[in-house]
């Protein structure tokens, strides 16, 4: 069965020697197993034909969410971050994209951020999403404390925090705005062993949520405060430096935060990103297909992309290991 939304013209792929335009899946909501309650955005589960669940999520109107979440998915894995696995996909002729499960079915549960630091501090506020200072960095990396490192983790990084500082920088990149507590968490086995989570749910960023209009004359100022990077220089995520604080940190200053408290950490993640080239970024973002993502979306992405990760090998210099 094809679907309009998922096929495009293929000129840049060829240009750029990348494999072709990223597959699209077609879900039927009569598929559906039953709506998901957590978040804002309308959403259901479904089983694909090899028994694996689902997450549909519509794209909002307007938005950008659908393909910022492939982006965000593909950059992950990209620098060897654990990502859940995103596809794009259409339902009802809407676009959205599909986020498998990363819980085994019978073997487990996630255990989200808010509840984990309730776990150490009653008064936690679990119920509100944003203005929660109590959602400091350092409340978060001493949580992940007696947490395990994702499966298949590679030795050099020791335990599950210096996994969350590269989740750290993957916001960074793609200028998440939405790590707020319930957006990180532990996967609880049945065994009793914690492990860390994948990172999941990257939609609020790579400004998802601007029109096309806007993105273009972003792209045509010669303002510097309204250019991309001027843009990338106002996000603020869902972290905060400390309790009582005004606003949230900037992911970049978030993940440089994490990396004060773990240096080696820190130095291993930006050599990856340094490593990795700003070509792989470009692949990626060739590889929506051209129905999912317009022109101006994918050159205001590509400007954001380039600057974040400008801003962060900048400030890189005086992180010990982290210079090429």
């Amino acid at each position: 069965m094809s679907d309009p939304w998922c096929y495009g013209r293929r000129p840049r792929e060829a240009r750029l020697g990348i494999e072709g335009s990223y597959d699209c899946r077609v879900v039927l909501r009569a598929e559906g197993l039953g709506n998901e309650t957590m978040g804002t955005k309308e959403k259901f589960w479904y089983r694909d034909g090899s028994g694996a669940s689902w997450l549909f999520k519509f794209a909002r109107r307007n938005t950008g969410e659908h393909w910022s979440e492939k982006i965000a998915a593909e950059i992950g894995h990209m620098l060897d971050i654990p990502c859940a696995r995103v596809d794009l996909a259409t339902c009802d002729g809407q676009p959205g994209s599909v986020s498998m499960s990363f819980v085994e079915t019978g073997s487990g549960s996630l255990v989200h951020g808010n509840e984990l630091l309730q776990e150490v501090d009653e008064t936690y506020p679990t119920v509100r999403l944003r203005g929660v200072s109590k959602h400091t960095v350092g409340a978060v990396l001493q949580r992940l404390k007696g947490v395990d490192p994702p499966r298949s983790a590679e030795s050099s990084l020791a335990c599950a925090a210096d996994w969350f500082v590269g989740y750290l920088l993957l916001d960074a990149v793609i200028v998440n705005s939405d790590r707020h507590h319930e957006n990180w968490g532990v996967l609880q086995l049945a065994s009793g062993v914690r492990v860390l989570a994948p990172s999941y749910d990257h939609a609020s960023s790579l400004g998802r949520e601007l029109t096309d209009g806007e993105r273009q004359r972003r792209l045509e100022t010669k303002d510097p405060a309204f250019e991309p990077s001027g843009y990338v220089s106002r996000a603020r995520s869902g972290l905060y430096a400390e309790v009582g604080a005004k606003r949230p940190l900037h992911p970049a200053d978030a993940f440089r935060l994490a990396g004060e408290q773990h240096p080696a950490a820190m130095a291993i993640w930006l050599s990856r990103l340094r490593d990795t080239g700003f070509g792989g970024f470009e692949r990626i973002v060739a590889r929506v297909p051209d129905t999912m993502i317009s022109d101006t979306s994918r050159a205001f992405t590509l400007a954001v992309l380039l600057a974040a990760r400008q801003n962060l090998l900048d400030h890189s210099n005086s992180v010990p290991g982290s210079q090429s």
